[in-house]
């Protein structure tokens, strides 16, 4: 289950920092390994270097609040990539 949960990280971490635009579409298998993949990489987009462009992270399964299930549809802010 790590290994996997951590390849993503890792990978999501390399598109953000290697590619262009656009948001980032992370997929797992229930509700534990999303919000525990949010929380690392949070902590993970904290350490990014100054001139990255922000990382906002934006979890999405079935038992999360309507309000907050809609911030995924919502467009990123000005020098922010969703994931």
């Amino acid at each position: 289950q790590t290994d996997y949960l951590d390849s993503a990280i890792v990978a999501s971490l390399q598109v953000h920092l290697q590619e262009s635009a656009g948001d980032i579409l992370v997929f797992l298998t229930g509700q534990e390994e999303i919000e525990s993949c949010a929380e690392l990489l949070e902590e993970k987009a904290k350490q990014l270097p100054a001139d990255a462009l922000k990382l906002l992270v934006c979890p999405m399964f079935a038992a999360l609040p309507a309000h907050e299930q809609l911030r995924v549809f919502k467009p990123a802010p000005s020098g922010t990539r969703k994931v």
